[in-house]
């Protein structure tokens, strides 16, 4: 697996600079996996969907499930799963191949129920077990995972075992703070600084090379607005010293000048978007999945999706805050990245056949890119986070009524082919 992966990352490192314009996303196959399905380990597979990135051989995909919905109703352990996405005409194919869990340095298990400990340093139970809330994966080129997780935010370095190797913390400012100054990552509404909760590092990707991590905060820190904010941040760090080296203010939205296919439905908030994955074209682009928070969900009648896009982000010529601990608002000439949509799901256009706009699934928040027929057509994976949305979940051996589900929510599986070469 590992030579395969060198082999996909140098075929990637060619790929043209061409900027990519509207229209260059085909839809080439769709599927769903079903809210009752079981993953390795006996448990409810749950919203895999959350994290995807390419394993490196054809077809092989590792995604890690944002436990936090499940350890709702049970003690959810983190973990990560790979699987086999095979297309078979314009259908696709999702086949389990193993289900890892995440352990500590000492071999126990993490939690991905939220904090209640008081530890300032890392995001602890009263028990004393770390907490772990997976949102995005990626291999680097020595084998090992890299995972950005929303409760610190941290960025972990585990074996293809599941055993934490190092943890990379981002810059103090990023940390959850009262308004003592005090860090607590058990808050679960107001944080007077740093990241909000349930909105740490949503998104990330290595540089081509492996040397940097680049990831997002799903919503700006608390002293940018939090989810009412304008800009959020990307921050690159570098692996070999495990310190941040930029940082690069991100536009969300803005919600008011986003052209949407549905202008006269329920208008939407600032409040209502976040970035959710981040993957890398080359040194300095990237791709970033937005979303709102409408679509599918396992209720009866959910508010239908308006803003579910790919952009394509260049840091170059962005402003370098980094050790700006102020909000970014307060910064003269501010130059945030600049992004251009690709792909626009709720667009009847790009899906259509697969999922109609009543269908499409919330939380699009899963993205991999993987070798296509030749280097300026790669393929493009999506993946939905079902939150666990199913009337019977099965956690550590315990079977739960999920009584807040009304239908079960499949995860929704999107394969497209990205055209580089125009």
């Amino acid at each position: 697996m590992r030579a395969a992966l060198l082999i996909a990352l140098a075929s990637a490192a060619t790929l043209p600079l061409r900027p990519l314009q509207a229209q260059q996303a085909q839809l080439l196959a769709w599927g769903t996996v079903t809210a009752d399905a079981l993953d390795c380990k006996g448990d409810t597979l749950g919203g895999f969907g959350s994290a995807a990135t390419y394993a490196g051989s054809p077809g092989h995909y590792y995604f890690a499930a944002d436990g936090s919905s499940g350890s709702k109703h049970g003690d959810y352990r983190p973990r990560f799963h790979e699987a086999v996405v095979d297309v078979q005409g314009q259908g696709l194919s999702f086949e389990l191949v193993r289900s890892v869990w995440f352990v500590d340095p000492a071999g126990e298990f993490f939690s991905s129920q939220h904090p209640t400990g008081d530890d300032t340093e890392v995001p602890r139970r009263k028990d004393g077990r770390r907490c772990l809330s997976p949102e995005a994966i990626a291999v680097a080129p020595d084998g090992s995972l890299y995972l950005a997780e929303e409760l610190g935010p941290f960025l972990y370095q585990f074996d293809t075992g599941g055993r934490m190797l190092r943890c990379l913390k981002p810059p103090p400012y990023y940390l959850p703070r009262n308004q003592t100054g005090r860090v607590v990552f058990s808050a679960e509404e107001h944080v007077a600084a740093g990241r909000v909760p349930n909105r740490g590092f949503e998104g990330m990707a290595l540089t081509l090379d492996g040397s940097r991590a680049v990831m997002i905060l799903q919503s700006p820190l608390a002293q940018d607005g939090g989810r009412d904010g304008r800009f959020s941040r990307i921050l690159v760090v570098d692996l070999t010293s495990g310190n941040p080296v930029a940082e690069y203010p991100y536009e969300m939205g803005p919600v008011g000048l986003l052209k949407l296919a549905y202008p006269r439905e329920k208008v939407l908030k600032q409040n209502d978007l976040g970035a959710c994955e981040l993957a890398a074209l080359r040194d300095g682009t990237f791709l970033v999945l937005e979303r709102d928070n409408r679509g599918a969900d396992g209720t009866e009648s959910p508010s239908p999706a308006q803003h579910k896009r790919v952009y394509v982000v260049d840091l170059k010529g962005a402003t370098n805050v980094l050790g700006h601990a102020g909000a970014l608002n307060t910064i003269r000439d501010l130059v945030p990245v600049k992004k251009r949509s690709v792909l626009d799901l709720v667009s009847a256009s790009s899906t259509k056949g697969a999922f109609s706009r009543a269908q499409l699934a919330e939380k699009w928040e899963g993205m991999a890119l993987a070798p296509g027929r030749d280097q300026s057509h790669p393929l493009l994976l999506l993946a939905s986070d079902n939150d666990f949305r199913t009337p019977t979940l099965h956690i550590g051996g315990n079977t739960i009524a999920n009584r807040h589900v009304e239908r079960p929510q499949p995860t929704q599986l999107l394969l497209f082919e990205l055209n580089l070469a125009r």
